[in-house]
């Protein structure tokens, strides 16, 4: 993993009928990011992930009709999915991955919260994760 490292994120309000919009801003880059967030994907379980030449596809499906999250991850970037941070709350959709280089690792959390959801819980939740991911990172350098 080099030094530099590019992140775009995208509310695609379902990333079936807007993939081709997202290619037309990604493909013609001069370096394309290495990871894309988006949220609302609005993927279900029985649905076939849009593919993106280059990319790898993570998601997390929603209970809900609206919402989702997912990820397109450079295929030349190794990470590992982190299921120990995630919220598991009503009403908010989160996934969280880890960029693996040889140095150094990034951790890297894509939260949707429902209009609906309580703000002040939301609140804790990210902060529970926030520290957790504190704790973990605080037991890799030391």
């Amino acid at each position: 993993m080099s030094n530099d490292l590019s992140l775009l994120h995208c509310n695609i309000r379902s990333l079936y009928k807007n993939i081709d919009k997202l290619e037309e801003i990604v493909i013609p880059c001069s370096k394309p990011p290495d990871n894309i967030a988006l949220s609302e994907t609005r993927i279900k379980e029985t649905s076939i992930i849009a593919p993106l030449p280059g990319y790898n596809f993570i998601n997390e499906n929603s209970q809900m009709q609206a919402g989702d999250v997912g990820a397109y991850i450079k295929n030349n970037l190794k990470y590992l999915q982190q299921r120990d941070f995630q919220f598991n709350v009503c009403r908010c959709e989160d996934i969280w991955f880890e960029l693996l280089g040889k140095r150094q690792k990034i951790i890297i959390g894509i939260v949707y919260r429902h209009p609906q959801y309580n703000i002040d819980e939301f609140s804790q939740s990210l902060s529970e994760a926030i520290t957790k991911i504190v704790k973990i990172a605080m037991r890799i350098m030391y």
